[in-house]
């Protein structure tokens, strides 16, 4: 898991660490859908991490009045079997089916959790990812950064 804080500081960190890992998860990377012309600022981050040989499910940031992109949280996969990528809550959890040679599939999720670090806060995304992981009938992994204090 990685708090970028960037775009260009994970493809920085990538690009420095992608022979030693396979599957990063990303948050605030800062790339929400374009507002006007030119290149959406999404596609050009799922390109860039192509390039650096990495496939990637991306859940665009929601533009806040600090930061730009500042709500969005991301999910990069390594040149795996992966499948099913679909954005599970909207700028929090993306989620992709890995499927290995010896473990069988494994449904793996991505979270970014609300910055209010609340159960209430964070609710309706709790209750997305547990219905997808449900859905998959696989185990699963979920990670990523979950803004939530140690009871929670």
């Amino acid at each position: 898991t990685l708090n970028a804080n960037s775009n260009n500081s994970a493809i920085r960190f990538i690009k420095n660490h992608g022979e030693e890992v396979d599957i990063f998860m990303l948050q605030e990377v800062k790339v929400s859908p374009a507002s006007g012309g030119g290149e959406c600022p999404v596609e050009a981050f799922r390109d860039k991490l192509l390039r650096n040989g990495f496939k990637s499910v991306v859940a665009p940031g929601r533009v806040t009045e600090k930061m730009g992109g500042q709500g969005g949280r991301y999910r990069v996969e390594g040149y795996l079997n992966v499948t099913g990528p679909q954005v599970v809550h909207p700028h929090r959890a993306v989620s992709v089916e890995l499927h290995t040679h010896g473990a069988g599939d494994i449904h793996l999720v991505c979270v970014y959790g609300d910055v209010l670090g609340t159960w209430a806060a964070q609710a309706a995304m709790w209750k997305a990812v547990s219905k997808a992981a449900a859905r998959s009938g696989k185990p699963f992994v979920w990670g990523g950064d979950w803004n939530a204090p140690v009871p929670e």
